[in-house]
């Protein structure tokens, strides 16, 4: 799913990269909106607590280092991740190419030491043409996971040693597979699960799953999802106590007219996999969906469905596994119409954000559950402009830091998306203000996607008019009332 590194993998948060093939383009996603907010006054409001930016205390925000181009001059950038070793060394994988290279854009891979500064990239993989995830292993070894579309869309893996170099690529799954969706994570021992959408020949779509400890092969990977479920999406997430979750977006072969339903199964070590769970209600198309790990089966699905000919969103509901595998009745978690949400978890809490429309626009909203209990609801990016695209991510003090895209005019054709960032104190009580992370630049951004240092502090990456970039916090945060 999300590039990790091991440091961030004791608190489990879920930073999902989005990347062309999971967004929407800015200008259809406003259409999308313009469609939502003309229906907005004929849904009834849900009561669940709200709190707005503006009625919150602010603290001076952590400061940023100036932001920096990662690729360099003439070369063209898409699909960035990032993961940061134990060792404290970065690494950035993304699709791109030479402006003036006649062949197709392929993997490649950047990489700095630890108070280093970025090398120049090196062309890992020329058939590497989507999405790439990265993981980071206890023992500095990274893994690669993309897909190719060199004779259709199919999963290839490369490993990346602790030193840098660089492996050589091998396909993941059956031969003739294709893979339409995927998703990997790992956990304290390095042991990675991997899990996507394959069409098997003379099969319906299924997830596949398939296992590697750290330093060894992959497992022959086998279904995970009902022979009678035609999924089309698939994320997973794995706990620190070696505990997984897969959720998947599917539709029963045999009941078209039940919509897309959101899936799920857990899987405990010694105690093997769950039944398979449908979580959404029969009847409507799912959305957008997120899933976090937990210990005993209890993880967490969380997701929208859309309503009307017009992909009009809903709000957003979440169900929570239990030990014996059976899931919660789901839960209401907020008012409006929302796209986009996102689960991750610190050492002492659980955040959910998401985009909501507002005025035909949209904005980052989160909520963050303490001690068991989930507070009210919090818009964290300005209240005109749109923001889009938020990652999180918790730091091992149980600071929070949340990123997003915003631009200040309602996100009209040719606006200035730039990133923005706040951070809420270790104690929870209260948030900085926002900050600037980057310049406002024409054109679309892919990603942020963030990756937390060993000195504490969260890096982030993004592209903007073809261009990789990258900025850091400052190692020592500044002091939060």
């Amino acid at each position: 799913m999300a590039p990790r590194g091991i440091l961030w993998q004791h608190w489990q948060q879920v930073a999902v990269p989005v990347t062309l093939s999971e967004s929407r383009s800015h200008m259809g996603n406003q259409i999308r909106r313009w469609a939502a907010a003309s229906l907005m006054a004929l849904v009834p409001a849900v009561a669940v607590a709200t709190t707005t930016a503006s009625a919150e205390p602010a603290a001076d925000p952590t400061s940023w280092r100036p932001e920096e181009r990662v690729s360099p001059d003439g070369y063209r950038a898409v699909d960035p991740a990032l993961t940061i070793d134990s060792a404290g060394n970065a690494t950035v994988a993304w699709i791109g190419s030479t402006v003036t290279s006649e062949s197709p854009p392929g993997l490649a891979v950047a990489r700095r030491p630890a108070g280093g500064a970025w090398s120049a990239p090196v062309e890992a993989d020329p058939l590497g043409h989507d999405r790439p995830r990265l993981v980071a292993t206890p023992s500095g070894e990274l893994v690669a996971l993309y897909r190719t579309w060199h004779t259709g869309p199919r999963l290839r893996t490369l490993t990346i040693a602790p030193d840098g170099t660089v492996g050589t690529p091998a396909r993941l799954g059956y031969q003739p597979a294709r893979a339409l969706d995927f998703d990997v994570d790992v956990d304290l021992t390095g042991t990675m699960t991997a899990a996507w959408v394959e069409r098997l020949p003379g099969k319906y779509r299924a997830v596949m799953v398939s296992r590697r400890p750290d330093g060894g092969d992959w497992s022959r990977p086998h279904a995970l999802s009902p022979a009678h479920v035609a999924v089309a999406r698939v994320k997973i997430d794995v706990h620190s106590s070696g505990a997984v979750a897969v959720a998947w977006e599917g539709r029963r072969n045999d009941a078209r007219r039940q919509g897309r339903r959101v899936f799920a199964r857990t899987l405990v070590p010694g105690a093997g996999w769950s039944r398979s769970a449908g979580l959404s209600e029969a009847g409507n198309d799912t959305q957008d969906f997120t899933v976090l790990a937990g210990p005993d089966r209890r993880a967490r699905v969380a997701w929208t469905i859309e309503r009307g000919a017009l992909d009009v969103p809903s709000r957003l509901r979440m169900a929570t596994g239990r030990p014996d595998g059976s899931w919660t009745t789901p839960r209401m978690m907020t008012t409006g119409r929302t796209y986009a949400p996102l689960l991750a978890r610190g050492p002492r809490a659980i955040s959910l954000t998401w985009e909501r429309f507002s005025d035909r626009a949209g904005q980052t909203w989160v909520r963050v559950r303490d001690s068991g209990t989930w507070g009210p609801q919090r818009r964290l990016s300005p209240a005109t402009g749109t923001a889009e695209q938020a990652q999180a991510v918790f730091h091992s003090d149980g600071r929070l830091t949340v990123v997003w895209l915003y631009a200040p005019d309602r996100g009209a054709a040719g606006d200035e998306f730039g990133v923005q960032a706040r951070t809420r104190s270790a104690d929870g009580t209260t948030w900085e203000r926002r900050v600037d992370v980057s310049s406002r630049t024409v054109l679309t951004y892919y990603g942020p996607v963030m990756a937390l240092a060993a000195s504490g502090a969260v890096e982030a990456v993004w592209v903007s008019r073809g261009q990789l970039w990258g900025a850091a916090q400052e190692s020592a945060p500044s002091a939060i009332s």
